[in-house]
C-alpha cells in the first residue's frame, strides 16, 4: 500500500480521519472540541464571504485579501476558515511550506477573531512533516483549494454520510469527484483527501499528471480489462511490490526516472544517441580505449587480491595510463598518492569496493572508508569508485562522471538526484538511466550492447566538440540547440550545407543581438547546474533555508515585543537567541542594532521606526517606505554616522527574509558581484538601492527568491561553470559598437551604445575573473609555479572604446617576463594558451624562437592583431608580433563545466614552453600596434584582489589623485593604511619599480632629507666638498618629468614631520602644478612638480589629529578615512580570515571589542584588523597578540585610569568577548554580508 511511514505521518492520518469522520458531522471542531463549528450555516457564510466575493487585487498578498474578505463574518466563521486552512496544510510537505509557517498563518487567521482561540498542541503537531509537494499551482492558487474544501465540507455536512466515506474508499472518491470547482484545478485537494483517508487504496500522488505518467509507463503491468485508473494503479503496485517492497512509492529514485522523464526530450535524446552510435568510428573513439584502460586497473586489482609486493604501485598505475581520461586527474592523483603512502588503509578501502556486495553498497562503503579530506565530493568519490568497480566488469559497471549524467538528465527531463545523495544511490540512478537507454535502442539498426555503450554514447552526445562528417551544418546546429536544452530533435535527409571557416562565428545582423535580460538569465541558468551538483553547496543552502524557517515565529515575536515595549536594548539582546540564524545574531546586522540602541535607546520615536521597519512589508512600495523612514529616523541621532545609516537596507532585509522568504536579504558581497557584472547599479536612495538589488535577483527567474544569493556566492567562490553562453556575442557586439565609436570621431554615438558596451565589457571581464580565481590552484599545480590572477581593464584607454575581447590570465611572477596562461575570448574564437609576457625590445620574436621547438602536438601560435582598432587572435604557423601559444577551445568545451579541466590540461602541456621562456628581462618593452589595446592586464583589479577590497574603492582613490594629485589615508593604527598605500602605488605604477617608492617621515625629517640638500663628499685629495644631492622627491620628479605614465611616492606617517618645514616651497607646487618655483638649493633653475607625480600619505589618528595639521596643508590633500567598520575596511578581517582559512570567530571577537571601545575612545582609536592578520590565531597566539601589541596601545589611551585598564587585561577580554565569539555555530553562513 502507499501509506507513508515517515516520522509523524500517523499523526496526520489520524487527524484527517477524525476530521472526516467526526468533525464533519457538523457538531464538532478541531480547535475547540465539542463546539459546533463545522455547521452548514458557518460553511454558507464562508461561501458567500469568500467564494462569492473574490479579491483579484494583484499587488495584495493572500492573507491581506483574506482578512478583508472575512472582516464582516462571524467569529465562528473565522475559526472555521482557520481550521479549513489547517486541513489544507496537512498534506503539504514541510519543504514546500514549513510547519512554523503553517502554524503562523493559521494563528494569523485566528487573530482576527474578537477572542482568538488557540490551536491544541496535538493538532499543531500534525502540521509536520506533510506528505507531498503540492506543485506550484496549488501553492500559488490557495484560494482555489480552500474554495473546494468549503464546497466538499458542505456536501458531507448536508448529506450526513461522513461515516460511510471513512469506511468506503470508493464512496469517498465518488463524493470528491462530485464537487465542482469552477475557479480552477483542485486535483491536489481532491487527491489529498482521498489518500489521507484511505492510504491503502489511493496513491500518495497529488498531481494528476504524475498519475497519468505512471499509468502510461507501466501500462503493460496492469491486466487487460481494468479501465478505472485507481484500480489499475493498485494492480501495477501488486506487480511491482516483489521487486520494490510493500510500501514503495513511485517517487523512489529507482522508479521515478522511468515515468517522470520528458518523453519528447527523451525521444529526441535517443534519436541523437542513435546517430552517434552509428558512426563508423564510435568504437575507436568511445569504447575500445576504455576497455584497454581498465585492463591496467584489472591488473592492479589482481595484484591487490594476491597481495603481491608493490600492489599499491600497480593500483596507482591503473589510473596513470595514456588511455585513462575517465577519471579526474587531480582526484585520482590524490587517491593514488594516499594508497601509496597508506597501504593498509588503502587495502581496507579497496576491500570495500571490490567485495561481493551489491554495487551501491560497495560504493558507499568505499566512500566511508576514505579520509574526510581525500577526494571529498560526491563527484570525486563516485568517479574514482566507479572506475574501480569497472575493473570487475566494464560491460556491466560503466565509469561515471557526475556532471555528464546530471547534464543528460537535465536535457532529457530526467529527474535529478537529491541533495546529499550517496555515491551508491547515485550510481543506481546511472544504471537505471543506462538500462532505459539500452531498452530504447532495441529498435536501432545497431542496438546498444551494454552499459558501457550507453555511457559512451551519452558522453559522445554531450561532449563532441567538432561537427562530425556525417552531420550537416543544420543538424549540428540542431544538436547544439538541443544540448542547450532547447529540445530540437534530429531531422533526416537534410541537404549538406556549405561549411564555414573553422573557429569563426558569424555575428547576428545589427539590431538582432540577444537582449541583456535574456543574457543574464542564460548566464544564471548555465551556472545553476554546477551549484546543484555541489553537495556541500546544497547542504549549506538547505541549512540556511531551514534556519530561516525555524526562526520565522521568533522574528515575528521579536518585532511584536519591540512594538509594545520600544526597548531597543532588549531587542538587540533578543537577536542573540541561538534560534536565530547566525547572520542575524552576529556580524554587521547585530552591530547595527547595538549601535542604534546605544545612541538612540531612549528615543521612543526611533524605537517605533525600528519596529515598523523590521516588520516584513506587504509589497515593494511598502518596503521602500520602511527603509526610507528608518534611514531618516536614525540619520539625525547624534553619534550615528552615515556608515550606519547606509546599513539600513541590509539590516532590515535580513530580518524581513526571516519572516517572509519572498524578501531576499541584501548581502554586500552579492550586491558587489551584481555590480561588477553590470547587472545592478545601486541608486543613491536606500529604498531604491534595495529594490533595484531585489529586481536584479528576481530578473534571473530563480526557483526561490533568495536562491541566487547562494548560487552567486558559490560562483564567486568556485567558478565551476561553463563559459558565459553570451560571451562571444558580447565580444561581437562590442566590436560593432567600437566601429561606431571610431566612425563618430572617438565617442559612442548615443547613451544606449555606451551603456551596452560598458555592460558587455564589465560582464565578460567580471565573469572571467571568478573563473580565474576558482581555478588558480589547479593552474599553479599544472604549471608547477605560483600564479597571480589578472584581468584586463574594461576600456583600452579613456580615449578608446570598451573592450571587444576579454581574458583572464594566471601570471607567473617568478619568470622575469611575467608570462601568463590565458583564457582569451575574442569575437571570433576562444583560445587557451600561454602569453610570453614582456621583457626587452624584440622579446616576442626572441621568445617565439625559444619556444618553437617545444610546442606540444595539437597546439599552435595565435597572433594578436590589433590593427584598425579591432582585436583578434589569428592562427599562424610561426610566432609573429605579440602572440599566444595554445589551442582553440571547441563549442562543446565552452558549453561544458569541464572547461576548467580543459584549461588545466592546456597549462600542464605548456609547462615546457614556460620553462623555455624563463630568462632575465630588460626594462624596455615591445612597441604595440595601438597603445593600450594589446594584452595588458588591469593592475588595479589585481591590487583589489590582493587587498581584499572592492575595486570601486581603489577607483575612487585614483580619481581623487587625479583631482588634486595627493591624498592622505588616515585612521587608527593597524587598519592597513601603509600596506594599501604601497600596493596601490605599485598598481598605479603598473608594477614598474622605477615609478613608485616609499619614504617614512619622523620628527627629525628635514627638507634636505626629502627634497634635496648639500651632502659632504671626500675628494681624492682628501678635501671635503659639498654637492647637491637629490632626495626621494626630486629623484621621483625627475623620472616623472621624462614620462607620461603615473609615478607615485608614498609618504608613511606624514603627520609626524613638520610639514611646512619639510616641504618648503613645494607646498605651493602641490596646489599649483603648472607653476614653476626656484628651489632653496638651485635658485637659478625653475622647477615644476610634474602632474603625473602622485603622493599618497598615511597618518595614524592616534598620533595626531587632522585638526592639528596646518589648514593650508589640509586644503592641498584629499583625506580618506580608514576605520575598521567603515568603507573599504568594513568586513576586511572577515574576508582575510576566509581567504586564509583562519577561524572566522576572530572577526566577531574584534568587532565585539571595538563596539565596547567606541564608547570610551571614539572611532579614531579602535583596533585595526592588521593586529589579527596572522598565520597563527590559536588562543595562545591570540593572547600574545593582545598582551604585547594591543594592550600596550590601550595602556597609552587609558593612562591613569587603572580601574578601567584592568578590564582590558586578557582574562577579562577573553571572558567578555572571545568566549562568546567562539560559540558561533560552524554550520551556518558567514556573517560578513549580514
Amino acid at each position: 500500500m502507499a501509506r507513508s511511514h515517515a516520522e509523524g505521518a500517523e499523526r496526520i492520518y489520524a487527524l484527517h480521519r477524525r476530521w472526516l469522520g467526526e468533525v464533519l458531522s457538523g457538531t464538532d471542531s478541531l480547535f475547540t472540541p465539542g463546539k459546533a463549528v463545522w455547521t452548514a450555516d458557518n460553511l454558507t457564510e464562508l461561501e458567500l464571504g469568500f467564494i462569492e466575493r473574490p479579491d483579484l487585487t494583484a499587488e495584495k498578498r493572500y492573507l491581506e485579501k483574506l482578512k478583508d474578505q472575512l472582516s464582516d463574518l462571524s467569529p465562528e466563521a473565522i475559526q472555521l476558515m482557520a481550521e479549513i486552512h489547517l486541513i489544507h496544510f496537512l498534506m503539504i510537505w514541510h519543504g514546500a511550506i514549513s510547519a512554523a509557517t503553517k502554524r503562523s498563518q493559521v494563528e494569523t487567521i485566528l487573530s482576527w477573531m474578537p477572542e482568538p482561540v488557540a490551536i491544541p498542541e496535538e493538532v499543531a503537531a500534525a502540521l509536520a512533516p506533510g506528505m507531498a509537494n503540492p506543485g506550484q499551482y496549488a501553492l500559488t492558487r490557495r484560494d482555489v483549494q480552500i474554495a473546494w474544501l468549503i464546497r466538499f465540507s458542505q456536501r458531507v455536512v448536508d448529506a450526513g454520510d461522513a461515516q460511510e466515506l471513512v469506511a468506503d474508499p470508493w464512496a469517498l472518491r465518488s463524493a470528491t469527484e462530485a464537487v465542482d470547482s469552477p475557479e480552477g484545478s483542485t486535483d491536489f485537494s481532491r487527491l489529498a483527501v482521498q489518500h489521507l483517508a484511505h492510504p491503502e487504496t489511493f496513491e500518495r500522488m497529488v498531481v494528476e499528471g504524475h498519475r497519468t505518467l505512471v499509468l502510461r509507463r507501466f501500462a503493460s503491468l496492469a491486466p487487460a480489462g481494468i479501465e478505472d485508473p485507481d484500480r489499475r494503479l493498485l494492480a501495477i503496485r501488486e506487480v511491482l511490490t516483489p521487486q520494490y517492497g510493500t510500501d514503495f512509492e513511485y517517487y523512489d529514485p529507482r522508479l521515478a526516472p522511468l515515468w517522470r522523464k520528458d518523453e519528447k526530450k527523451w525521444s529526441a535524446f535517443v534519436a541523437w544517441c542513435e546517430r552517434f552510435h552509428a558512426m563508423p568510428t564510435f568504437d575507436e573513439a568511445e569504447r575500445t580505449y576504455k576497455l584497454e584502460a581498465i585492463e591496467r586497473m584489472a591488473a592492479g586489482k589482481r595484484a591487490w587480491q594476491e597481495q603481491r609486493e608493490g600492489w599499491p604501485d600497480a593500483v596507482a598505475k591503473g589510473f596513470r595510463n595514456a588511455n585513462n581520461n575517465l577519471t579526474l586527474w587531480r582526484s585520482h592523483g590524490e587517491f593514488a598518492k594516499w594508497v601509496l603512502a597508506n597501504p593498509d588503509d588503502g587495502a581496507a578501502a579497496l576491500e570495500q569496493v571490490w567485495s561481493a556486495a551489491p554495487v551501491s553498497d560497495r560504493l558507499d562503503a568505499f566512500a566511508d572508508a576514505l579520509p574526510d579530506d581525500l577526494v571529498s565530493t560526491l563527484g570525486e568519490r563516485l568517479n574514482i569508485g566507479s572506475y574501480l568497480v569497472m575493473a570487475d566488469d566494464p560491460h556491466r559497471y560503466p565509469p561515471v562522471k557526475v556532471s555528464l549524467f546530471r547534464s543528460c538528465w537535465r536535457i532529457t527531463g530526467w529527474p535529478l538526484d537529491a541533495a546529499g545523495e550517496s555515491p551508491g544511490s547515485f550510481y543506481e540512478r546511472v544504471l537505471v538511466f543506462c538500462d532505459e537507454l539500452i531498452l530504447a535502442s532495441e529498435s536501432w539498426a545497431f542496438p546498444l550492447r551494454d552499459r558501457l555503450d550507453a555511457q559512451s554514447v551519452a558522453w559522445a552526445f554531450l561532449n563532441t566538440g567538432a561537427r562530425p562528417p556525417s552531420f550537416t551544418e543544420g543538424e549540428w546546429d540542431d544538436l547544439l540547440a538541443f544540448r542547450a536544452s532547447k529540445g530540437v530533435a534530429p531531422e533526416v535527409d537534410d541537404e549538406e550545407e556549405e561549411p564555414v571557416e573553422p573557429g569563426t562565428t558569424t555575428p547576428p545582423e545589427p539590431g538582432a543581438w540577444t537582449d541583456e535580460l535574456t543574457r543574464r538569465r542564460l548566464r544564471y541558468a548555465s551556472v545553476l547546474p554546477g551549484w546543484l551538483d555541489d553537495d556541500e553547496a546544497q547542504a549549506r543552502f538547505t541549512a540556511r533555508v531551514a534556519a530561516r524557517a525555524g526562526a520565522q515565529a521568533l522574528a515575528v515575536a521579536a518585532v511584536d515585543a519591540l512594538t509594545s515595549s520600544n526597548d531597543l536594548q532588549a531587542f538587540g539582546l533578543a537577536l542573540g537567541d541561538g534560534a536565530f540564524p547566525q547572520q542575524t545574531r552576529q556580524g554587521s546586522h547585530r552591530t547595527f542594532v547595538a549601535h542604534v540602541a546605544k545612541h538612540a535607546g531612549a528615543d521612543p520615536a526611533v524605537a517605533a521606526a525600528m519596529a515598523e521597519a523590521y516588520r516584513a512589508p506587504a509589497n515593494d512600495e511598502e518596503a521602500r517606505s520602511k527603509i526610507e523612514a528608518l534611514s531618516e529616523a536614525i540619520a539625525g541621532v547624534p553619534g550615528i554616522a552615515g556608515g550606519y545609516v547606509s546599513m539600513v537596507p541590509a539590516a532590515t532585509s535580513v530580518f524581513w527574509s526571516l519572516q517572509d522568504a519572498a524578501w531576499a536579504p541584501l548581502w554586500a558581497s552579492t550586491e558587489d558581484q551584481l555590480r561588477q557584472l553590470g547587472w545592478h547599479n545601486p541608486p543613491a536612495t536606500p529604498g531604491d538601492r534595495y529594490l533595484t538589488y531585489l529586481d536584479a535577483l528576481r530578473n534571473l527567474e530563480p526557483a526561490t527568491p533568495d536562491q541566487p544569493l547562494d548560487v552567486l556566492r558559490w560562483w564567486n567562490e568556485r567558478g565551476y561553470a561553463p563559459l558565459d553562453p553570451s560571451a562571444i556575442e558580447r565580444a561581437q557586439q562590442n566590436r560593432q559598437l567600437a566601429r561606431r565609436f571610431h566612425e563618430a570621431g572617438g565617442e559612442y554615438p548615443d547613451q544606449e551604445s555606451l551603456s551596452a558596451a560598458e555592460v558587455n565589457a564589465r560582464s565578460s571581464v567580471g565573469d572571467l575573473r571568478w573563473f580565474g580565481q576558482a581555478w588558480s590552484d589547479e593552474v599553479a599545480d599544472a604549471l608547477d609555479d605560483d600564479v597571480a590572477v589578472v584581468v584586463p581593464q574594461l576600456r583600452y584607454r579613456s580615449n578608446l572604446p570598451y573592450r571587444m575581447d576579454a581574458f583572464v590570465g594566471w601570471r607567473v611572477p617568478a619568470v622575469a617576463s611575467s608570462p601568463s596562461l590565458r583564457l582569451w575570448v575574442t569575437p571570433d574564437r576562444v583560445v587557451a594558451g600561454l602569453h610570453p609576457g614582456k621583457s626587452g625590445s624584440g622579446w616576442f620574436a626572441d621568445a617565439g624562437a625559444r619556444v618553437l621547438p617545444v610546442v606540444p602536438d595539437g597546439m599552435g601560435f595565435f597572433t594578436l592583431d590589433a590593427s584598425e582598432g579591432e582585436v583578434a587572435l589569428r592562427p599562424t604557423a610561426d610566432p609573429a608580433g605579440e602572440w599566444l601559444v595554445g589551442r582553440e577551445l571547441t563549442p562543446g568545451e565552452l558549453g561544458s563545466s569541464e572547461i576548467g579541466s580543459a584549461v588545466v590540461d592546456v597549462a600542464a602541456r605548456l609547462r615546457p614552453v614556460l620553462e623555455a621562456l624563463d630568462s632575465s628581462a630588460t626594462q624596455e618593452v615591445d612597441p604595440t600596434p595601438i597603445a593600450g589595446i594589446t594584452g595588458d592586464f588591469d593592475h588595479l583589479d589585481a591590487a583589489a584582489s590582493d587587498l581584499l577590497v572592492d575595486r570601486a574603492h581603489l577607483d575612487e582613490i585614483r580619481q581623487l589623485l587625479e583631482d588634486k594629485g595627493q591624498v592622505i589615508l588616515y585612521g587608527p593604527p593597524g587598519t592597513g593604511k601603509t600596506y594599501l598605500a604601497k600596493r596601490l602605488a605599485r598598481a598605479l605604477a603598473e608594477d614598474d619599480r622605477e615609478r613608485y617608492a616609499i619614504v617614512q617621515f619622523h620628527p627629525a625629517t628635514t627638507y634636505e632629507d626629502f627634497v634635496e640638500g648639500l651632502r659632504p663628499k671626500l675628494t681624492d685629495a682628501k678635501q671635503v666638498t659639498y654637492d647637491i644631492e637629490h632626495g626621494p622627491l626630486m629623484r621621483m620628479a625627475g623620472r616623472a618629468a621624462t614620462s607620461e605614465a603615473d609615478h607615485v611616492l608614498v609618504i608613511d606617517e606624514i603627520n609626524r614631520a613638520n610639514l611646512p618645514k619639510v616641504l618648503g616651497e613645494l607646498l605651493f607646487l602641490l596646489e599649483y602644478r603648472e607653476e614653476a618655483v626656484h628651489t632653496l638649493y638651485r635658485p637659478e633653475e625653475a622647477f615644476k612638480l610634474p602632474s603625473n607625480l602622485k603622493f599618497i600619505g598615511t597618518m595614524n589618528t592616534a598620533d595626531r589629529s587632522i585638526a592639528l595639521i596646518d589648514a593650508a596643508m589640509r586644503r592641498r590633500f584629499h583625506f580618506i578615512p580608514f576605520f575598521p567598520d567603515q568603507g573599504m575596511m568594513e568586513g576586511l578581517l572577515d574576508r582575510w580570515l576566509d581567504r586564509h582559512q583562519r577561524p572566522l570567530e576572530i572577526a566577531t571577537f574584534v568587532a565585539s571589542v571595538n563596539a565596547e571601545l567606541r564608547a570610551e575612545l571614539g572611532d579614531h582609536l579602535l583596533l585595526g584588523p592588521s593586529f589579527f592578520m596572522k598565520s597563527d590565531l590559536s588562543e595562545p597566539a591570540l593572547e600574545k597578540i593582545w598582551r604585547y601589541n594591543v594592550y600596550p596601545f590601550l595602556e597609552e589611551q587609558f593612562w591613569g585610569r587603572d580601574e578601567l585598564l584592568a578590564a582590558w587585561q586578557w582574562p577579562e577580554v577573553r571572558r567578555r568577548h572571545y568566549e562568546p565569539a567562539r560559540r558561533r555555530p560552524d554550520q551556518e553562513d558567514d556573517t560578513s554580508d549580514g
